[in-house]
């Protein structure tokens, strides 16, 4: 290994490709409160979203399974749920007594888990389309 420094400066988005992209949309926005906007070149969140967070990164890109990705794809992909290879996606999250409230005001099942060691809450749901994510408190309480 050289002395250099690391090509990787970080992570960019999460690309999901889902069989109701108006569905997983409605759970960031309404559930996580994260801003949902058409991706460039769009003017509707209807089959397609960029999820943005705080800083306005687009940090997940939603899809159906018939957008194009590469040229030549065979369209639509297939349809899969869940996370497949993936075990979960985490996020940094704040106000853990509110997204808690939502999600069972929304009905989601949901676990939650403390590592006190390192002062952290989670919750960890599966969305509408099976994916787990991880949601990560580190706030005083």
């Amino acid at each position: 290994m050289g002395g250099g420094l690391m090509a990787v400066v970080g992570l960019e988005h999460v690309n999901l490709r889902v069989p109701d992209p108006s569905a997983s949309l409605a759970f960031f926005r309404d559930i996580l409160q994260m801003q949902v906007v058409p991706p460039p070149g769009r003017t509707s969140t209807e089959q397609s979203g960029w999820v943005l967070d705080r800083n306005r990164v687009a940090v997940i890109h939603v899809a159906g399974t018939f957008a194009r990705y590469e040229p030549g794809e065979t369209l639509p992909a297939p349809t899969m749920t869940g996370s497949g290879a993936i075990h979960h996606i985490a996020l940094t999250c704040e106000d853990y007594a509110q997204v808690r409230d939502r999600l069972a005001q929304a009905g989601l099942e949901f676990r939650e888990a403390e590592v006190p060691q390192i002062s952290l809450r989670q919750i960890f749901v599966a969305q509408v389309d099976g994916v787990l994510f991880e949601l990560n408190f580190r706030e005083a309480r």
